[in-house]
């Protein structure tokens, strides 16, 4: 997924191009800004959230060899990989962090084991969840997607529904895609420009 979304940004505005060339003259003008939009939505989806994956990471990695936790840098893995996943990616990451604590022993923090073990590493991963959310999510994609958590959530659920893992994923930029083609149509009915500051 990854890499064909990297050749997409790589090589997309060719293939675009060529596509807007097959269009009616008069069109191709809406063609190329609506394009535009579009390029601009996904491609901060992708920069914000392989920024993100590799901060949570990061800092999953960090804190799990702090407190002693097995298999550190799995953990920080599947905190990356999950960060994939809109809103609920981060969440999912305490299960196997639990997990691994229940069924282990701190390395660095003696005594500290089993359930006892679970329930810290369990509030640690529940106070990075918000920190992200909160303070991390807001910073680093900048409002770029300008979208409601409700939408979000919503296209999580019809993006499960219709394409399983993959739907999930590429929720959130979808549905900001459906947002800019929108605004178009809306712009286009009432005589209006319907990206203002569009390519400026």
């Amino acid at each position: 997924l990854l890499s064909v979304m990297f050749f997409l940004m790589r090589d997309g505005s060719i293939f675009a191009d060529k596509g807007v060339e097959l269009l009616p003259a008069l069109y191709q003008g809406d063609a190329r800004r609506l394009l535009y939009e579009l390029g601009q939505v996904w491609n901060a989806y992708l920069r914000g959230q392989l920024s993100l994956a590799l901060f949570m990471g990061v800092v999953v990695f960090t804190i799990a060899t702090i407190i002693g936790m097995p298999k550190p840098l799995i953990l920080g893995m599947i905190s990356a990989v999950l960060e994939f996943i809109p809103s609920i990616g981060s969440g999912l990451a305490i299960f196997p962090a639990a997990l691994l604590a229940l069924t282990g022993h701190s390395t660095t923090i003696p005594g500290l084991q089993g359930l006892p073990f679970a329930v810290v590493v369990a509030i640690i991963w529940a106070l990075l969840q918000n920190i992200e959310a909160y303070i991390l999510v807001p910073r680093v994609m900048g409002g770029s997607l300008n979208l409601h958590p409700i939408a979000v959530i919503l296209g999580i659920i019809a993006g499960a529904s219709l394409a399983g893992v993959l739907g999930i994923i590429l929720a959130a930029p979808t549905v900001a895609s459906v947002r800019i083609f929108g605004q178009y149509i809306y712009g286009k009915l009432m005589d209006r420009d319907p990206f203002p500051a569009a390519m400026r």
